[in-house]
């Protein structure tokens, strides 16, 4: 079963696209972790990128931007390109649903969209 589970961060507003019959959104978390260094504790931040379709596109393109918090589940993909003659590749969460972690964003009005 590949399914993941994320609380992050947005680290810049999201870049959402149409394509020819539906919409596509991309976004970049930061998942904070926690790391030892010598006696103390400090911050390990992982950054995952993740992309959304139709719905869930249009759900955090509304209310969500950059330092927003966010919960998503999806699958783990990886993807692969070539740039300059090579093959390069990254993993990628393709989100399934999506929502808030607390509040609303920004004072948007409760429209009942608590996620998608």
């Amino acid at each position: 079963m590949n399914c993941i589970n994320i609380i992050g961060r947005l680290t810049a507003d999201p870049e959402t696209h149409q394509m020819a019959n539906n919409s596509v959104c991309n976004i970049r978390v930061a998942v904070n972790g926690r790391k030892k260094d010598g006696d103390n504790w400090v911050d390990d931040p992982m950054f995952i990128n993740a992309k959304a379709w139709d719905k869930q596109a249009e759900f955090i393109s509304k209310h969500f931007e950059k330092g927003k918090e966010i919960w998503m589940q999806g699958e783990l993909k990886i993807e692969q390109w070539e740039k300059d003659g090579q093959k390069r590749s990254a993993p990628v969460i393709r989100v399934r649903t999506c929502g808030f972690t607390s509040g609303k964003a920004n004072g948007n009005k409760d429209d009942g969209d608590d996620f998608v």
